[in-house]
């Protein structure tokens, strides 16, 4: 029944789009999930007769706003993510007639607070670290200036070393999970700051501090690794795969007592964990030559399964799901049964 709703769905929509069916899947998305597509585009490609995808790095909230935009040849296909739809980008697509949509869950990467192996490792909270960055934090109930200056003013069992973090580029697709994740998280465990008005509270959970505390880092990673061998008593916030191409250097630290490990990452219960999606519109796989052959490519078990070619990408590193989630991918990938919220 599931199957042939969709058929006549796709049959409808089909009637009002333009004759000439585009004969190439487009995709657009965040710069960190990329690498991954890029290598089953690929793959997809050379293993059968279909022309290779198009991948457009777009970033999650440019690519929702294109995805969104409307049905027909003139829209993507599929926007990869490491993050889930917002309430708003989910209405937007409604409200331009993009009523189907199938989100799959095909991995997981993670963010990491690391130094430098010879420093002292820490157990961070997520409050911790918004106190520690935040330009106005919530102390002895009041709401002021972050004069911070050292860890262990935060609490005592941090290290007597000045605070000092570099963070991902606002430019960045990191810098929305590192914001998602850490700070708001953070942010939202202090009552007073919780009790303000949305807008207040909004600006205090996401203005980061200017005095040196918290630096930008650069986009280039190498440059990154130099700045923590200089600084070895600083933190960085960064990519798992920053951690494990440099493991001999750097060392992640733990969030709330759980370490950032493959395990630890893979089951979801690391708390910095970011979970890779694809969404798909359903109304485009009858549509676009080689759609839903990308799709069962993409959810097969010798893509993202733990032996699967994704966890050998140089890039980034895929830190596959567990096996019912892997078996939910590909029912997603089947059915493609419609998100709702």
């Amino acid at each position: 029944m599931i199957r042939l709703f969709f058929s006549l769905l796709c049959f409808t929509i089909l009637a009002v789009l333009p004759a000439d069916a585009r004969d190439r899947i487009r995709i657009v998305g965040s710069q960190e999930v990329m690498p991954f597509m890029e290598t089953v585009a690929q793959t997809f490609s050379a293993k059968s007769a279909n022309t290779t995808p198009v991948l457009e790095t777009t970033g999650s909230g440019n690519g929702f706003r294109l995805f969104c935009g409307g049905i027909g040849f003139d829209h993507p296909d599929i926007i990869v993510t490491s993050r889930p739809v917002t309430d708003a980008e989910f209405d937007l697509c409604i409200k331009n007639g993009v009523e189907a949509i199938t989100e799959i869950m095909i991995g997981h990467d993670a963010i990491v607070v690391v130094n430098s192996k010879e420093a002292q490792q820490v157990d961070f909270t997520p409050a911790q670290l918004f106190s520690a960055l935040a330009a106005s934090i919530e102390k002895e109930g009041d709401i002021r200036s972050n004069t911070y200056s050292k860890w262990m003013e935060i609490d005592p069992s941090l290290p007597d070393e000045p605070v000092l973090v570099m963070g991902p580029p606002t430019t960045s697709g990191m810098y929305d999970d590192f914001m998602r994740l850490i700070v708001e998280r953070g942010c939202g465990k202090f009552q007073n700051i919780s009790a303000l008005v949305p807008s207040e509270r909004y600006e205090i959970c996401h203005s980061m501090r200017t005095d040196g505390a918290f630096i930008q880092g650069p986009r280039n990673e190498n440059a990154a690794l130099e700045w923590l061998q200089d600084n070895p008593s600083a933190f960085g916030i960064t990519r798992y795969s920053f951690l494990t191409q440099n493991q001999d250097l750097i060392t992640g630290n733990s969030i709330d007592g759980v370490l950032p490990t493959e395990a630890n990452i893979s089951k979801g219960s690391y708390p910095l964990t970011r979970t890779v999606y694809a969404y798909v519109k359903s109304s485009h796989v009858a549509a676009v030559e080689g759609l839903q052959d990308f799709l069962y490519e993409l959810t097969s078990d010798h893509t993202i399964g733990p032996d699967g070619y994704l966890t050998f990408v140089a890039q980034a590193e895929f830190v596959p799901l567990d096996e019912k989630g892997r078996n939910h991918a590909r029912d997603m990938a089947f059915s493609l049964a419609p998100m709702k919220r």
